[in-house]
């Protein structure tokens, strides 16, 4: 998903492939609705002004960045915080300048081995380990706005303790091979614990997610429940 967002200062906003911008690309390894339920991008330029916004998104998505009445060349620090239910669960920055009638590409990934990490001046948390959050701009790839978001993460979205994903369904699912894949079957469909799911044997057995689940149905951790648009987050009463 593509977001083009326009703030204050350091614009968030859809240009054209030429335009002068970052493209910043945001995944992660988290499990919407249990490990997090937003997440924050926040840009900030060189003179110190600082805009933010809340994304209630699936991820990957991308976003544009661009240096608003500020010079093309500035300075910016991007940084991108999965959320749940407002509290910081991990975060990714990283600091670099735009390169004038250029669109840069930004990758952030938001890894769940760098949750209660803490990174102190110009660094910042990758796989659990902290380094220089300093990025020269002519070393980041350019980018296509018009091209498609790409994952940065190619593994489930499945939350330590929320148990198996859909590929991991036992016998009485969907059975040992797609021969045995039973169509319709109910199940868990991954990263999606305020959806109904259905086993979809082609063209590879899998969990497809359906409709939401009864607002009110409990999910995740903490005594969260669905909020009856499929997503978790919510604290029973």
């Amino acid at each position: 998903m593509r977001h083009f967002l326009g703030i204050a200062l350091v614009a968030l906003g859809g240009c054209a492939a030429d335009a002068t911008q970052l493209l910043v690309v945001v995944d992660t390894d988290l499990q919407v609705g249990v490990e997090y339920d937003a997440i924050q991008i926040t840009a900030s330029g060189e003179s110190g002004d600082e805009a933010t916004r809340d994304i209630d998104a699936s991820v990957p998505f991308s976003l544009g960045i661009s240096p608003g009445r500020g010079p093309k060349n500035q300075r910016v620090v991007v940084t991108a915080t999965a959320t749940l239910a407002g509290e910081s669960v991990v975060s990714r920055r990283v600091i670099t300048h735009f390169v004038p009638e250029q669109t840069r590409r930004v990758d952030l990934l938001l890894a769940r081995a760098c949750g209660g990490v803490e990174c102190g001046g110009d660094e910042t948390c990758r796989e659990g380990t902290c380094e220089d959050a300093n990025v020269d701009a002519m070393s980041l790839p350019v980018a296509n706005p018009a091209d498609p978001v790409m994952p940065l993460h190619d593994g489930p979205r499945v939350a330590p303790d929320a148990g198996p994903d859909a590929s991991e369904m036992d016998d009485a699912s969907m059975g040992e091979d797609a021969g045995e894949c039973q169509e319709g079957m109910e199940c868990e469909p991954e990263g999606e614990p305020c959806r109904m799911g259905q086993v979809v044997c082609s063209p590879v057995p899998s969990c497809m997610a359906g409709a939401p689940l009864p607002e009110g149905t409990m999910c995740g951790e903490a005594g969260r429940t669905c909020d009856g648009e499929g997503m978790c987050g919510r604290l029973a009463e």
